[in-house]
């Protein structure tokens, strides 16, 4: 992966060159951040300019030997650790690296956490013990190709804390011209003390301008409007980027799906006309009728917009993440949204997403949160 093919980053590239350039490569560099904002990009990028055989205008050439067997993630003497479930067929990484490369290659090296346990049908992934024995050993080769071995370890922080003492006792004895590039969101879950014997990188998120000119250069947007408002929803992540695109249809059907549940309780809380409990239930069997996954993501949706909306009562546009239309909903129904309810909202949209994930009847789920939001939509104007 070259620098050049990373989105935005320019002062992080240009700390990573300046390492290369003066000779003094720490042993160790953890690059830190939000989600979605390129450190595994980095990581892949700095390991392809270290081992490039021809570097050139302040990147790798993309073409030397190296440099192809990077980008296909099959270098010798670049190594990686990330996550995963063992089982008698895959106890180590390295079991996993055709799935890792198809992965990584696929996405760019963007993606998530979620997005990889997805691969692996699992949530539950972790950096096993064994994997500490695993690094010590593949650390221990003579290298193949490069001058350098590089060992980059993703989401650094699942690893099990025995995994995590084993590297730590590398770390503190690194052998000569060996290099460790962890990546982590959650560096605070780490050992301090494997956090002291690295370099610190943090990776800011993505500035609008460069969110938009990817998106701008990757997709067709229709509207230069459309396109701010992906770019300011993203919140600096370009992974979050990706999943707005994905998710523009649905997020328009549970918008109209969430407005129709919050009028209906504010209308029956008002005793307008043709309206009763009636309502509630025909709401509760169109949801009802969703598949599961279709619920739980209804369900997520909804517990943001009740975050969004208690957010908008503090008047800091900064905070809120809504497309125009949800703006628009939002400034009508925060009013509605504040400490007297909000809590028990957000608790209450939680139960009944925890009930779908256990196969309660979706029906009875449904019916029950629809009376509670209409309780608590009345407690909201008392």
């Amino acid at each position: 992966m070259l620098f050049s093919e990373i989105i935005g980053q320019e002062e992080t590239k240009d700390k990573l060159r300046k390492f290369v350039e003066t000779g003094k490569i720490p042993h160790a560099i953890l690059f830190h951040g939000k989600e979605g904002v390129g450190k595994l990009p980095l990581a892949v990028a700095f390991a392809q300019y270290l081992c490039c055989q021809h570097r050139e205008n302040g990147d790798a050439c993309g073409k030397c030997p190296s440099c192809q067997q990077i980008a296909k993630l099959s270098h010798p003497d670049v190594h990686f650790v990330f996550p995963f479930t063992k089982s008698s067929k895959q106890n180590t990484c390295s079991c996993l690296m055709p799935e890792w490369r198809e992965n990584f290659t696929s996405q760019n090296g963007y993606f998530t956490f979620d997005q990889w346990s997805n691969v692996l049908g699992d949530k539950k992934l972790t950096i096993y013990t064994s994997e500490g024995s695993e690094i010590i050993h593949k650390l221990s080769l003579n290298s193949y190709e490069s001058e350098y071995r590089i060992m980059i370890i993703w989401q650094a922080d699942k690893m099990e804390i025995e995994c995590a003492n084993r590297l730590l006792k590398t770390l503190e004895e690194p052998n000569s011209k060996t290099i460790f590039l962890l990546v982590s969101e959650h560096p605070e879950l780490m050992l301090t003390t494997i956090l002291s014997r690295t370099q610190q990188i943090v990776v800011p998120t993505l500035s609008n301008d460069d969110l938009k000119s990817a998106l701008q250069k990757n997709f067709s947007v229709e509207s230069e409007q459309d396109a701010d408002e992906i770019v300011r929803i993203s919140n600096g992540s370009y992974t979050a980027l990706l999943e707005n695109i994905k998710n523009e249809n649905e997020n328009n059907e549970n918008f109209d799906f969430f407005v129709q549940i919050m009028r209906t309780a504010y209308t029956i809380v008002q005793r307008l006309p043709n309206f009763n409990l009636w309502t509630l239930r025909d709401w509760a069997e169109t949801a009802g009728k969703k598949g599961a996954a279709e619920q739980i993501q209804f369900l997520q949706y909804a517990q943001r917009m009740l975050r969004e909306s208690f957010m908008f009562n503090f008047h800091h546009n900064e905070l809120n993440y809504l497309s125009q239309k949800e703006n628009e909903f939002v400034e009508r129904f925060a009013p509605f949204i504040h400490e007297k309810n909000i809590y028990e909202l957000m608790d209450e949209f939680a139960v009944a997403e925890e009930h779908i994930r256990r196969n309660v009847n979706s029906k009875m789920v449904f019916f029950d949160l629809a009376c509670k939001i209409m309780v608590l939509i009345k407690k909201a104007r008392e």
